[in-house]
């Protein structure tokens, strides 16, 4: 598979982005099946983000529709800084539909298989990176 750099945007940091992007609390729909060993990487970024200060709400989903209606609910309520997908394309794309129409940002925890869409929009792999580009990084639109 064809590896690429990573976004302009990333690491890259402004004051006005560090203290404007800021986020912490996260609501993450994660699909358990996707990927061969993305259960350690999911761990990890989960890790470092509870490390962070995070406040994390973490619901299984196993079906586009399933992800799409958790994300429209927890877009609706307004709690969360972010909606996270944890898990491969499908998860991404189910998610990204529940989100239509609001303002509340995705982010992508790539823990499937092929992690197409991750890897074209060249967002990082490692747990570390993952969390810090979830923290800190600029919302693209």
């Amino acid at each position: 598979m064809r590896r690429r750099k990573p976004h302009p945007s990333w690491p890259l940091r402004t004051e006005a982005s560090r203290s404007s992007v800021s986020r912490r609390r996260f609501f993450i729909i994660h699909n358990p099946t996707a990927g061969r060993a993305s259960h350690a990487l999911f761990a990890a970024v989960l890790r470092r983000l509870e490390e962070a200060g995070c406040e994390i709400t973490a619901q299984i989903a196993e079906s586009a529709d399933e992800d799409a209606e958790l994300a429209r609910a927890a877009a609706a309520r307004g709690d969360h800084d972010a909606v996270l997908a944890a898990g491969g394309d499908s998860t991404i794309r189910g998610t990204a539909l529940g989100l239509l129409g609001s303002a509340v940002p995705l982010g992508i925890i790539p823990a499937g298989t092929g992690n197409v869409m991750a890897a074209e929009l060249g967002l990082p792999r490692r747990s570390a990176q993952i969390a810090r580009y979830l923290l800190d990084s600029p919302v693209r639109k």
